[in-house]
């Protein structure tokens, strides 16, 4: 770890030194120098800011212009009279090598020439309302006085609409603007633009009355049934709801159910409760319908081969179903239901009302299917077992469960890796419905090399080990070599009596052409086994090898020469002691070591032998 930091720290302060190396001169000259501070790298730079200011500054340093109080920025431009920089509140720019020489021209105004209108405000409780110029300064109103009228200004063309809200968690209670109520916004705001003729009066009540409001309902279908909760100042009031119930002006109100007109302002929609702080009396217009119910019917032939749910990324909203016809049932404001097929098994028919949805209703990535319910629809859902007629064999270089992250899946996401170990693995898949496989890995490191029947196949991503849909056809053979980097192969030669044995390389592949020499990747696997009728002995160079149920293996790992011959009938003589030997027994008929033996008579994987 102290290599990394220093690495780091080594690093950071090449950079710096590089950056000190590359210094830019700019120029940044300002009509009202008073008006001003000037930063550089968020530091005012050193001295009072002159009418024309020389800074020396790296590469990359980040210059700012903020105006002082009483002052605003009016425009910053170049000696062409282009603005540059960013211009807001304050103005700033990255300075390049490209701006060496450059000069800025800062043009300020004072706050009270920028600000040519005004209205009169009035609040009664400053604490509790803020009031906002717009425009790019958005500046806040900060003089406001409780009950005294106060003089606000303004820019005419650029702070337009004042923004009065409140400070509080209630909301303002009224707002008028020259004697007329002004209606507040959706978010409890109000907006009011001033006729700039400096005689306009807005006034601000942010408290409530101590009065009591009458509240009132109109039903236009059904009645209180159709309420959740009515809760009044916290009270619950729907049982009072039909003959309306009074509260004091300023507490909430809380409804919850399904559209409302308030007064005159409709409520087409909310999520859960809608809080109203009641201003006077009240009459709410509810307009509720409850959602139809639909049925349907869907028929599946197995029932254990895929999941019904109402939820797509929530399988445990499953419906239950029986093998036949299931009547279902659905509230019209969620019509849509999914279903996925089981492990082993596929869709094969998918239609509603006999139209076809088995591609179009069809998402591939999750592998669900969905459909919309309609009244007195039919749904009908057919199914077949997969079966694993085809094999892939898959070999790994390492064990996966000690991989940080592994993953080997198919086309219905369907994971392999708790079935696969270190070495060679043998799966059953059903071409047809599950192919593509989709494997990758992460230990550390995305290393790794990969081959499909000997060729090298590169990752969906360079650099990643991720290989996306593979089609894999019967009999292919699939090598991981995890965190490997470097390409090795060994060179495999099979001499003698080939004709007497069937050769295969990494358990399924035929070796049909023994003439030549092949070429294997580390940790191939060849067997041998005799034809019928036929004895062969197997020979890696002067080893012989032993058969284990009638089958001779080597997994080669360097360059390797394999020997075949007929074995001979009756007593076998067997010289010196270079034989791989198992299940050897002396002539009682115990079992001895098959280490290196003594010259004697033995037999040896049920033959008899003589070591000499």
């Amino acid at each position: 770890m102290k290599k990394i930091y220093f690495f780091l720290m080594t690093f950071v302060m090449t950079m710096v030194c590089s950056l000190q190396a590359n210094a830019v001169k700019v120029t940044i000259k300002v009509d009202k120098p008073e008006a001003v501070i000037i930063k550089a790298n968020y530091a005012p730079i050193e001295g009072d800011v002159q009418e024309v200011n020389e800074l020396d500054v790296a590469e990359y340093s980040y210059i700012e212009v903020v105006a002082k109080s009483g002052y605003k920025l009016n425009s910053v431009t170049n000696d062409a009279g282009t603005p540059v920089g960013n211009l807001y509140a304050n103005w700033s720019t990255y300075v390049y090598a490209q701006n060496e020489g450059d000069v800025y021209n800062v043009s300020t105004i004072l706050m009270s020439e920028y600000r040519n209108a005004s209205c009169w405000i009035t609040v009664d409780q400053a604490s509790a309302v803020r009031i906002v110029r717009s425009g790019v300064l958005s500046e806040e109103v900060t003089d406001l006085q409780d009950g005294q009228e106060v003089e606000v200004w303004y820019n005419s063309a650029e702070e337009l609409p004042l923004t009065i809200s409140s400070r509080t968690e209630a909301p303002l209670y009224e707002v008028t603007f020259n004697g007329t109520k002004v209606e507040q916004t959706s978010n409890s705001s109000f907006y009011i633009t001033p006729t700039n003729e400096h005689g306009d009066k807005i006034n601000v009540t942010s408290q409530f009355p101590d009065i009591d409001c009458q509240i009132t309902f109109e039903f236009t279908h059904g009645d209180k049934d159709f309420f959740t909760s009515i809760l009044a100042d916290g009270t619950e009031k729907v049982a009072e709801c039909e003959q309306g119930f009074t509260m004091k002006a300023g507490k909430t109100a809380d409804y919850r159910f399904n559209s409302m007109t308030i007064g005159t302002n409709q409520i087409p929609y909310f999520y859960g409760s809608f809080p109203i702080y009641i201003t006077g009396d009240t009459h709410i217009v509810v307009d509720v319908e409850k959602y139809k119910i639909l049925s349907a019917t869907l028929n599946i032939d197995n029932a254990d081969a895929v999941t019904v749910f109402t939820d797509e990324y929530n399988t445990n909203t499953k419906i239950d179903l029986v093998n036949g016809d299931n009547p279902i049932q659905v509230n019209e404001i969620s019509t849509t239901l999914y279903f996925k097929a089981n492990a082993g098994y596929y869709v094969t028919k998918f239609e509603a009302n006999g139209k076809d949805l088995l591609e179009s209703n069809y998402n591939s990535y999750s592998k669900v299917y969905r459909f919309s319910v309609e009244d007195g629809m039919t749904v009908n859902i057919e199914t077949a077992e997969i079966t694993y007629d085809d094999k892939m064999v898959v070999y790994l270089n390492v064990e996966p469960s000690e991989l940080t992250y592994f993953t080997f899946i198919n086309s219905g996401r369907e994971e392999y890796k708790d079935n696969l170990k270190k070495g060679y693995n043998t799966i059953g898949f059903s071409q047809g419905t599950q192919n593509p496989f989709s494997w990758s890995w992460y230990n550390g490191n995305s290393n790794g090399l990969v081959y499909i029947n000997g060729n090298k196949v590169e990752p969906t991503y360079p650099g990643s080990a991720n290989y996306n849909d593979k089609t894999i056809q019967n009999g292919d053979v699939i090598k991981l070599y995890i965190g490997e980097t470097q390409e090795k192969t060994y060179n495999v030669t099979i001499q003698g009596d080939t004709e007497l044995a069937v050769i295969k390389q990494d358990l399924i592949t035929p070796v049909e052409n023994t003439d030549a020499s092949i070429s294997a990747l580390p940790g191939t696997r060849f067997t041998f086994t005799a034809i019928e009728g036929k004895e062969i002995k197997v020979k890696v160079g002067e080893t012989e090898l032993v058969a284990e149920d009638g089958v001779y293996t080597y997994d080669v790992d360097e360059n390797t020469t394999f020997s075949i011959s007929e074995r001979g009938t009756g007593i076998d003589d067997i010289e010196g002691t270079s034989s791989i030997r198992r299940n050897v027994y002396n002539m009682q008929g115990v079992r001895i070591n098959s280490g290196k033996l003594p010259a004697g008579m033995y037999v040896i994987d049920g033959k008899k032998t003589v070591i000499k």
